[in-house]
């Protein structure tokens, strides 16, 4: 019996151990797993603090990119650096979401429900801000590609810059390629800008191109031909001049130079033949051979008259003419019949019919319906040039953009006044 109580006594005493031990172990467990799930909620928190903080920043940016809060037209001083910038903050932003949720459901629902609010108001911007990137970005590259084409920049910020002259080197390829790449909204007043300048620039290429063409036709394997003539290189000419690259218009002129020598040698020759034939008249009638200030030769003979150009052609002495004209005059005037003179009646000077005039006006129909107190009729603006009509309305059109305000259409027309 008393063995009994002792084999008794000691399994009690393994069963109080190992239940010491289990209570102990799940105690140290349980502030274990507390403390673990304290140090992640503290984790949750600080990458939640850092993610509303680069919200902050990156709206900021985005802020900043844009001119006013219209957010049409890129800040002047906005440059590749600042949208690198913006591109490596917007992928931390994404980065830090998956690591938050990742932590977020490490955790239990009663830790993460007070912290709910604050990570929804992280995440709410997500979508938006990966579609404003999009949009600065295509508005950046569009802007830089379009001003590469001209020797000065066409945009910058809101301000248009008409006057600016393609580049040296620019080939159409080079439009082609833009208006390919870039899918334009006539009624965005960002893309509306652009494809004005994608146009200019088409223009002035156009004129080039044109010009060149008319240069080449007059050369057949470098040497000037038959087209080679005056008014070929008159026209050329005119080309030439409404060209406002001063450098193409010099390397034009250059090419232009065998043309140039081979209408003076022709012309040289032509004169000094006339001039051989005044010659030999002059020593059969009298008279001398004269250059005139043009280049051409007149012969004078010694009654006054002259003959130009080798013709038979020849005019009066001013004395002659001025009494021929007298004497017709007189005649004119007055006729004597029986001793006594009549006066013809003068016939009625028919008085010239007013014509009308031709001048020009502007029209403008705003898109939006309610713009429409800046819509102009036919007739209400009027200019005496095409010119001054097409420089005022492209103003007007400008002034009106840099509103967000764009048009269906608008244009320059005639008008009788």
């Amino acid at each position: 019996m008393k063995m009994w109580l002792n084999q008794f006594k000691s399994k009690k005493s393994l069963v109080l151990c190992f239940l010491g031990v289990f209570i102990f172990g799940g105690s140290f467990y349980l502030f274990m797993n507390h403390r673990m799930q304290e140090e992640k909620r503290k984790t949750l928190e600080e990458q939640l603090a850092f993610e509303s903080s680069l919200v902050e920043k990156i709206q900021k940016e985005f802020d900043q990119a844009y001119i006013d809060n219209n957010q049409v037209f890129l800040a002047k001083e906005f440059a590749e650096k600042d949208l690198n910038e913006l591109e490596s903050n917007l992928k931390v932003y994404q980065d830090k979401m998956s690591e938050i949720n990742d932590s977020w459901h490490l955790l239990g629902e009663k830790t993460t429900t007070p912290l709910q609010p604050l990570k929804q108001a992280i995440e709410k911007p997500k979508h938006e801000f990966l579609k404003n990137f999009k949009s600065i970005k295509r508005k950046f590259y569009a802007q830089n590609h379009l001003n590469q084409l001209f020797n000065e920049k066409y945009l910058y910020g809101d301000t248009i810059n008409k006057n600016v002259v393609i580049i040296d080197s620019l080939e159409p390829k080079s439009i082609q390629m833009l208006k390919k790449k870039y899918v334009f909204d006539k009624n965005n007043p960002f893309d509306h800008v652009i494809q004005e300048g994608l146009n200019l620039a088409e223009e002035q290429l156009k004129l080039v191109t044109e010009t060149k063409q008319s240069i080449e036709e007059m050369f057949t394997n470098s040497k000037p031909n038959d087209k080679a003539t005056i008014d070929n290189l008159t026209h050329a000419k005119d080309l030439l001049s409404r060209i406002k690259n001063q450098k193409i218009v010099s390397q034009l002129n250059n090419r232009l130079s065998p043309v140039e020598a081979k209408l003076k040698k022709e012309k040289d020759e032509k004169q000094e033949k006339i001039k051989q034939e005044l010659e030999t008249k002059a020593k059969e009638t009298g008279g001398t051979v004269e250059k005139q200030s043009d280049g051409s030769y007149v012969l004078k003979s010694n009654d006054g008259n002259t003959t130009q150009s080798g013709t038979n052609t020849q005019q009066s002495s001013p004395t002659e003419s001025a009494n021929q004209s007298s004497n017709q005059a007189s005649n004119s005037q007055s006729s004597t019949q029986n001793g006594s003179t009549n006066t013809q009646p003068s016939q009625p000077t028919p008085q010239p019919q007013p014509q009308p005039t031709v001048k020009y006006t502007v029209w403008y129909t705003a898109s939006n319906p309610a713009d429409a107190q800046y819509n102009l009729l036919t007739g209400q603006k009027v200019f005496n040039t095409e010119a001054e009509a097409t420089s005022w309305l492209d103003n007007y059109a400008d002034s009106l953009l840099m509103k967000n305000i764009t048009s269906s259409s608008y244009g320059v027309s005639t008008y009788i006044g």
